[in-house]
């Protein structure tokens, strides 16, 4: 699931992704950026394929409970062009090899 909203030109953009049994081997995570979420403005020098146009974070957890600490891990996460440069990606990069069931993502960026 995935919730944005957007005052004047910036977009906050949560992601979350809530599995039933965890995975294992994880060494990264890349989501296409929601078709309905504003298109991110690119920064001059930043419209090859691959650019990181915009930093958030993001949460790799074993269970939705706060209680004991559920992170196994968490970091930067990335909003870029995508390979093709024909569209956006939110990825957490390449991190070393975690197991979880629930990812959450966040991220601010300035819209077009």
């Amino acid at each position: 699931m995935y919730q944005w909203s957007q005052v004047g030109k910036t977009v906050t953009l949560f992601i979350t992704l809530n599995y039933t049994n965890a995975s294992s081997g994880i060494t990264q995570l890349t989501a296409d950026l929601p078709s309905d979420c504003p298109t991110p403005y690119s920064w001059t020098g930043f419209t090859a394929a691959n650019s990181v146009l915009y930093i958030g974070g993001y949460n790799f957890m074993t269970t939705t409970a706060p209680s004991p600490p559920a992170a196994v891990r968490n970091g930067d996460a990335y909003l870029i062009r995508n390979s093709a440069n024909t569209g956006y990606q939110i990825t957490t990069g390449t991190i070393g090899t975690t197991a979880a069931r629930v990812f959450t993502f966040r991220i601010t960026y300035r819209a077009s």
